[in-house]
Formats: C-alpha cells, structure tokens, sequence
C-alpha cells in the first residue's frame, strides 16, 4: 500500500497516517511526498485507489501557520453514506460528499485533518480561556459546541477509512481491538483523619454548612470508631477497590501524590499499601500536582521523590485536577521517560475529549515531534458527575452507561476515575454507580 501526500506539513501529515493506518487500523503502507500532490491519494495492493480531498494543511504551506483560533471551524457538516459506521458523521474539515468510480473512492472528508485537530488538540493551545485552576473547560471546544464530545468521533473516522479501504480490496486486513474496562483511582489523600486539630476542623466545617449536619454526625461517629480502631478510616478503600476489581477480573490503577500535604507524615504508609498493591497484582502509578504541567523541573523532582519511598521507577498516571497544558504537560511526560498518561477527559463534562476510545502515540505540535508517550484517554471521573454536573446516581449511571456503549462498540478502552476518597459521607451513593458501571462492562465483555 502507498500512500502519497501534498509536499507541506509532512511531519504532521506522517504523524496522524501513522495513527490511523499502523496504530489503529495496522495496515503496513509507505508514503510518498509528491510536489505536484493535492490530496491524499492511498494506492491499494490491487491498484485501485482512495483519494481523501485535502480541506485543511494544503491552505497552512508554512510549518505551524494552522495554529491560530481562526482556524478552528465555525460550522461542520455531515456525511451520511453506507461506509459510515454511524449516520451523519461530524465532518471537521472538508464535505460529506463522496464519489465511486470503478476502481477508485473519492471522499470528500478530510479525515486526516479532523483526526489530527482531535488527538493533538492543538485547539487548546490556541483558545487561551481557562477556569478558575487554569483548565481547559468543555463549553470552549468545538465537540461541545457542536454536540459530539459522547461521540468518537476518531474512532468512526477510523471506521470510514476501513470500511472504503475494505470496498475496493476485500482482500485487506486489519487490526483487532478487544474492550477493556480500566478503572483508575487517584490518591489525593490516603487517610480522612490525620492531626486532631485538623480533624476537629473538618468535623466544625460540616456543622456550619447548610444541610450537612447529618454528615457532620458521621464524621464524628468515624472519627471515633478509627481512633479506637473499630473500623478502618473512612478513605482507606484500597482493599476493597483491589478485591471488587477481582471479582471481575479486572486490575485497579492507583496513582500516588508526592505533594501531598499527608506525604511525608504517611509516606511508611504509602509504602506498604503500594507493596499490597503491586503484591496483588494491581498497577501503582504517578499523580504530580497542579504545578507540574508546565513545569518540568517541579515534575522530576515530584517524581523522584514518589520513586524513592516507593522504591521503584514509576512510568504511569494523570495529572492532578486534570490540569493539562497542550504540548507541554506531554513533553514534560516524555522528556521524564514516562511510558503513557490518562489526563484527557474535560473536567466538567465526561466523553471523548480526544474523540477517541484507544490509547495512542502523542505529538507535540510546537516541536513537530511524534513522542514516545502514548495517552491513555480518561472517558469519566466520579467528581464530574457528582460535583460538577450534580447528577443523580440514576442519571449518572445513564451517562456513563451511554459513553461504555460506545467505546464497546469500538473495542476500546473504558477508563474512569473514582477517588479512594470518594465512597464516605456525602458521596456515599456514588458506590453504587461504581459497582454497577463494573459490573455491567464486565458482564458485557462476558458474553
């Protein structure tokens, strides 16, 4: 298979032709830069051809001239036609329009460009507008403008392209992909009580909030049965996450702070629930504060020091309140050797930020570089639903069951975040939603 290419942005071109066709699709292929090439024309084994109309990089010759706000469209189109795998596929860039000859496919989508604005998000370098922690909110990207963030959108794109590939040489092959459910936990605290003084304000802080006395009662109540050791504290969860996530055959991922206020007072601690972690065979990852997203100085020395009372090299994790900077949190990751982050999933809104459900190499738009790292997308954190959004356990379990019904159908990956500190008190119905939204995905994968 060979596939040519217009002589512009070759990098970025190479890049996201990698993406679809090895990563995702594991099509072996070469490419061919042709200066007279306006499209992109993919050369099949039998001769015949698909032509994707080029909508977007042949306007931007110069390297990194694409990268303005004005360039993020301000309409989409749809393509219905019987090689989607959904109908009315978002367009980003170019027409749904598509032509069949006899032995060629002309498609007027632009899939390269739309997958590459959605994978790199080069959107997010060039909208400055951040929330109060200087994150990038849902309501600023065109997916939720334009009513597609529960959609993958990558993964149809994906689709579109075997699915004509497959029309003219039925003899190809491709990649298969299996579900997996990943359920991650990020330890921002390992323990609820810690100093009296610190303890007896939390418990004070309850009592002044308008309706909470009946958890400032629990918190008393807990308080004194984890003094006198009648049950654990109410965020030491790791036993019971490792062995639900057993009962399904499934592995847990915990990724630990070292800028935690509790570090250094609980780091013995840490130790040994990261040992029984590991003995169990679950996954023990990273989790730098809010700082280190763009600094790599502050992420090394963070990272060290998480190695060092773990006593092992630590290569997984996320980010601390999702706080993400496009390319340099990915840099700064790559740069440190780590092997994959999951940080990607909208604080404020659940689905598909990356517009995709499978793990993928990243690229750093700035330095024109395909990195080492891949991104492992989050699709949901506990937090969103129940504190940003204020959902209710029923209508949370219907979202995530919405998103987990998509990435099945794509064979992807079901990546979601709940706090071990997460299932007490106020948030104790949420227990429920987890339980449940395991269950499901694995009695789905069961059948």
């Amino acid at each position: 298979m060979y596939i040519t290419v217009p002589n512009n942005n070759i990098v970025e071109r190479y890049y996201i032709i990698n993406i679809l066709f090895h990563e995702f699709l594991g099509l072996k292929y070469e490419i061919c830069v042709a200066n007279d090439e306006k499209d992109y024309t993919v050369i099949l084994d039998n001769g015949r051809k698909l032509i994707i109309k080029d909508s977007f990089f042949n306007l931007f010759p110069t390297p990194l001239s694409y990268l303005s706000r004005k360039n993020i469209p301000t309409a989409i189109t749809y393509a219905d036609n019987s090689f989607l795998s959904m109908e009315k596929m978002p367009v980003l860039f170019g027409t749904g329009d598509l032509e069949m000859c006899d032995d060629s496919i002309i498609c007027g989508s632009d899939l390269f460009a739309g997958a590459f604005f959605m994978l790199t998000r080069w959107e997010e370098y060039v909208v400055k507008e951040r929330d109060v922690h200087g994150r990038f909110c849902s309501s600023n990207s065109l997916a939720f403008r334009f009513d597609f963030l529960n959609r993958a959108i990558v993964n149809e794109y994906t689709e579109y392209l075997w699915n004509m590939i497959y029309y003219l040489d039925s003899t190809a092959k491709r990649k298969k992909h299996s579900f997996e459910i990943i359920p991650t936990h990020d330890v921002d605290v390992i323990s609820c009580w810690h100093t009296p003084f610190k303890d007896i304000k939390r418990i004070v802080s309850y009592f002044l909030k308008k309706g909470c006395i009946k958890y400032g009662m629990e918190n008393i109540v807990s308080y004194i049965k984890t003094l006198v050791n009648k049950e654990n504290d109410p965020y030491n969860t790791f036993r019971f996450l490792m062995e639900y996530s057993e009962s399904l055959g499934l592995k847990s991922y915990f990724f630990f702070m070292s800028s935690a206020e509790y570090f250094f007072a609980e780091r013995d601690r840490m130790q040994k629930i990261a040992d029984t972690i590991l003995e169990k065979g679950h996954f023990v990852g990273f989790h730098p504060n809010k700082g280190t997203c763009s600094d790599r100085i502050v992420f090394q020395k963070e990272l060290n020091a998480l190695n060092t009372v773990l006593k092992r090299k630590n290569t997984i994790g996320r980010q601390h309140l999702l706080k993400f900077e496009v390319p340099f949190t990915w840099r700064i990751w790559n740069d440190c050797g780590m092997e994959w982050d999951s940080s990607l999933v909208y604080f404020d809104k659940i689905g598909f930020r990356c517009g995709v459900c499978y793990p993928f190499t990243v690229f750093d738009i700035l330095e024109r570089k395909h990195l080492q790292l891949k991104e492992l997308p989050l699709l949901a954190m506990d937090c969103t639903l129940f504190y940003y959004n204020q959902l209710k356990p029923d209508d949370a379990l219907s979202e995530l069951s919405g998103i987990k019904s998509t990435v099945r159908k794509y064979n992807g990956k079901f990546v979601v975040l709940w706090h071990n500190s997460y299932f007490s008190f106020e948030n104790r119905k949420t227990l429920a939603v987890y339980k449940e939204i395991l269950k499901e995905s694995y009695l789905d994968s069961a059948r």
